[in-house]
C-alpha cells in the first residue's frame, strides 16, 4: 500500500482528504505544518510515494516545503493545494526544474482530486 504525506493547516480538509484516501486504498500520513511533513517523510521516507502540500502553511509555503523533500526523496511525486491563480508549470519554470507534478486549486470536488491521484500514481496498487 502506497503512503501519502498530506500537509494541510485546516484540520478538516487534513481529515477529509485522509479519509477520502484511506477509501482509494491508500494510506494517508497527516500533518498540519511543514516541519512535521519533513519529520514524517524522514521516517517513512521508502513507503510515501506521494505529497499533497497546501501551498500556504503557518511555518512554511508549500513551494519551500517541496524543495526541502525533494531533497530527502527527489522521486516523491508533489501536488499543490491552493487557492491561489497558480500552476505547476508556472512553479516549475520558476524554478528551472520539475518541482510539482501538479496543482489542485480549490475547491476541488473529490472526483477531481480522485482524476488527480490516479493520474499521478496509476490506478493499480
Amino acid at each position: 500500500m502506497k503512503h501519502v504525506l498530506i500537509a494541510d493547516d485546516e484540520e478538516m480538509v487534513l481529515k477529509l482528504l485522509a479519509r477520502f484516501l484511506e477509501r482509494l486504498n491508500y494510506l494517508a500520513i497527516g500533518c498540519l505544518n511543514g516541519t512535521e511533513a519533513m519529520e514524517r517523510l524522514v521516517l517513512k521516507k521508502d513507503d510515501i510515494g506521494l505529497a499533497i502540500l497546501d501551498l500556504n502553511l503557518p511555518d512554511i509555503t508549500g513551494i519551500q516545503l517541496a524543495i526541502h523533500l525533494k531533497e530527502i526523496k527527489p522521486c516523491l511525486k508533489i501536488i499543490i493545494s491552493t487557492g491561489d491563480p497558480i500552476t505547476a508549470s508556472e512553479i516549475n519554470n520558476a524554478y528551472g526544474h520539475q518541482l510539482v507534478d501538479k496543482v489542485l486549486n480549490k475547491p476541488f470536488s473529490l472526483s477531481i482530486f480522485e482524476n488527480v491521484i490516479h493520474g499521478i500514481l496509476g490506478k493499480s496498487l
